[in-house]
């Protein structure tokens, strides 16, 4: 029997072309023998399987007509169900914390209108904002993503120091936040809980908090 090389691209498919040349003579049959095996395997497991699943809806097919001539309500209900039952894609809950500043951003939110925002203080706590985050990532529930949004800069150290002596330190002790802490220190601690994503939004262009952020992230994005 003479068979040409392109008769054998039923077994080693497009590739036949670069698998031929790797075959040498002593081995010749065992490669085409190995290739035709894997290839029937795979499709003998395809058709089992589908003929499994096609026994499976007979008997659910058998099951309805007999449900419909006793006139069974329960198993036709069922039959219908399992029928147009959609695809279930969502296999865990999932937590996402919103941060949004309170003073400019705080507008465009219509569900929160009847906030009044008042003051303000320059640049964004955004420390505390990630602080919060952190926490909520070490509940039991843990979350999913973080969204910040905001309208200016995160607050720099030395601001953070100016913006703590104004009210004086026997002020913080008295409340959780007795700590200081960083925006970029909070940010890392998300960053080793490695996340499926950090979203950071800044509603003016080029502000620096995006900047340095999307400098940390590979997924950030903007709106």
């Amino acid at each position: 029997m003479i068979l040409l090389d392109n008769d054998l691209e039923w077994v080693f498919s497009s590739a036949w072309k670069e698998e031929l040349p790797k075959i040498i003579d002593t081995t010749l049959y065992e490669s085409l023998n190995k290739a035709r095996n894997a290839r029937y395997e795979s499709k003998c497991g395809a058709k089992e399987l589908g003929i499994k699943q096609c026994k499976r809806d007979h008997k659910a097919s058998k099951d309805f007509l007999t449900a419909l001539s006793t006139e069974d309500m329960g198993k036709i209900k069922a039959f219908f169900n399992e029928q147009n039952k959609g695809a279930n894609f969502i296999t865990a809950s999932s937590r996402t914390v919103l941060l949004m500043n309170a003073t400019g951003s705080i507008s465009n939110k219509a569900f929160m209108n009847t906030i009044g925002p008042e003051g303000g203080w320059g640049h964004e706590a955004i420390e505390i904002g990630l602080w919060h985050a952190v926490k909520e990532s070490e509940t039991p529930e843990t979350i999913s993503q973080v969204i910040l949004i905001t309208d200016a800069p995160a607050n720099s150290q030395t601001q953070l120091s100016e913006k703590r002596t104004r009210f004086g330190e026997a002020y913080w002790k008295t409340i959780k936040f007795s700590t200081s802490t960083y925006y970029a220190t909070e940010l890392q601690k998300l960053e080793d809980k490695k996340f499926r994503s950090m979203h950071f939004t800044s509603l003016h262009t080029q502000k620096e908090i995006s900047k340095k952020l999307r400098v940390r992230h590979q997924d950030v994005v903007r709106c």
